[in-house]
Formats: C-alpha cells, structure tokens, sequence
C-alpha cells in the first residue's frame, strides 16, 4: 500500500509539476502552454476526507514532495460533504492556483468545480475517483479488480 501511495504521489508530481502548466483562453481546443518551475506553483489539494487514513498518508505524501520542490501547497479537507467540497475547490480557483489535485467525495458532484476550473485555464487532476464531466489532465487511482485478485491470492 505504502509503494502504491508513494507511486501516486509522485505520479502526481511528475505530471502536475515538473511539467506544470496553465492552459490560457476560453476555447478548450486553445492550449498555449506556460511552463513553471515547481517553486513557482500554487497547487490546490481537495481531498474527500481525512478520517481515512490513506488519504492522511496521500495528503503527507503531497506536502512532503511539494516541501521538497519548494512548492505551495493549499490543502482542504471536504468533510465526505459534497456542498463543502465544491465550495472548497470554487475558493481555490478563485486564489489563483495553479492546478487542482482532487480527491472527488462524489464524481457527479464535483463536475461543477471542474468546468469552473477549466474555464478559469486551470489543469485538474483527480485522486481515486474521477469526474463525470469536464475536462482531467489526469486520473491517478488503483486498479481494484487487481487488489482483490492480489488480497484473494494472499
């Protein structure tokens, strides 16, 4: 569990920072791409709740990488509350990050949050479950089926 977490966090990194980028104009098909070093990014975390321990550790392992790179971390905790999550996530557009990592409570209800962010030129990429709509960089979750063929085989 513990490779599984450190492989995500650093996936997330990799494809959320060092390649960081901000997608500019209303049109979705318009990509002009500004790069930025991680010490330069403002990354906003929503994650579902942190009364799961795996997300305590997904969310450690987060602000250790960033702590790292000198990167700026804005971590909230949505409470397994749909309405706050959404709230959540409209706050962090609204600062300005520059790219979302959420851990959806709910993925039809954080398609709002998402169009919201795509429309602002901010990249999204979902932890564990995915949006219904809207437009993700990027889905970095487990392979389920594969764990319970692995805790079968155990």
């Amino acid at each position: 569990m513990k490779k599984l977490l450190s492989l995500a966090t650093a996936a997330l990194f990799l494809v959320g920072c060092e390649q960081a980028f901000t997608l500019e104009g209303e049109d979705a098909n318009v990509q002009e791409v500004t790069e930025k070093a991680p010490s330069e990014l403002v990354v906003g975390v929503s994650i579902s709740t942190l009364n799961n321990p795996f997300f305590v550790s997904l969310e450690e392992g987060i602000n250790n990488l960033a702590e790292e790179n000198g990167t700026k971390i804005k971590s909230l905790d949505a409470q397994n509350d749909t309405a706050k999550q959404t709230n959540d996530v409209d706050d962090l557009i609204q600062q300005g990050v520059d790219i979302l990592l959420i851990n959806p409570v709910d993925s039809s209800a954080i398609t709002p949050a998402v169009e919201s962010a795509n429309a602002k030129g901010i990249p999204v990429i979902t932890i564990d479950r995915s949006s219904e709509s809207g437009k993700i960089l990027a889905l970095v979750a487990s392979d389920n089926v594969e764990g319970g063929e692995i805790a079968a085989e155990y």
